[in-house]
């Protein structure tokens, strides 16, 4: 079939400035302009990095429980924090031994993978303190103050031998988030003996009727579809509300 005079002119014709050319099969591809206001890719490429320092990362848990993390400027490698542990095991009463720390226990990697999380520097199991609110300090405002008595004490001279700068990261806590996103459990973050531990300091009789005596304050610590077959014994968990031995991709 012969072409029109218009059709020809269209083959010819130079694509427009910014367009292209047609697409096969003659449709003309449409125009996209950046969304306006939005980054440049060099920006969106380039995060500021943190300034050197050991960095403070506090997170609300169920129970009125907090996890303290004391990192790099990386988040990858927890900093030096031996003195804090020292301190919190002396029988000091001075003011880092008033705000509720329990100690410092071992990470995972996550709820779904419960591997130790371990350093990225040297592979050592990486460690966050576990903090014990009263219910009146569940809120931002008490959580950052009992930051910044950890802060204090880390920047003493006797704890800090190269004068390194503390920082406190401040992630704007939601500490009511609207359900399906309640606030996390322990399990989220510590590896599952790290949390007996954990119990064993905050009840006593922990044994293989815990849970069944206590089943509200358990339910804060474990996440449905995750609890170890360990805690049948350890715990007393029922059968029924446990993981196989075994479990593929849970690790304890």
């Amino acid at each position: 079939m012969a072409r029109t005079t218009a059709e020809k002119r269209r083959e010819n014709s130079p694509p427009a400035k910014g367009g292209s050319s047609p697409a096969k099969g003659g449709a003309t591809p449409q125009r996209s302009t950046p969304i306006k206001g939005r980054k440049s890719k060099n920006a969106i490429r380039q995060k500021k990095a943190k300034d050197p320092g050991w960095y403070l990362c506090g997170k609300l848990h169920q129970g009125c429980i907090m996890s303290i993390q004391i990192t790099n400027s990386t988040f990858r490698t927890d900093a030096f924090f031996q003195p804090l542990i020292e301190k919190i095991a002396s029988d000091d009463e001075d003011e880092i031994n008033q705000i509720g720390l329990l100690g410092a226990y071992g990470m995972r990697i996550s709820l779904e993978n419960a591997s130790a999380l371990t350093n990225g520097s040297n592979g050592y199991q990486r460690r966050a303190f576990v903090c014990v609110l009263d219910e009146d300090e569940a809120n931002a405002e008490t959580m950052l103050a009992k930051l910044q008595v950890i802060k204090r004490f880390l920047e003493q001279p006797e704890n800090n031998r190269y004068d390194t700068r503390v920082f406190i990261e401040q992630p704007g806590w939601d500490l009511t988030p609207p359900e399906p996103a309640p606030l996390s459990k322990l399990d989220h973050v510590f590896q599952y003996r790290e949390i007996v531990r954990i119990i064993g300091s905050l009840f006593d009789n922990v044994d293989a009727t815990w849970a069944v005596n206590n089943q509200e304050s358990a339910d804060c610590f474990f996440t449905a579809g995750y609890i170890p077959f360990d805690a049948v014994a350890d715990l007393g968990f029922p059968v029924q509300d446990v993981i196989p031995n075994g479990q593929a991709g849970v690790v304890n």
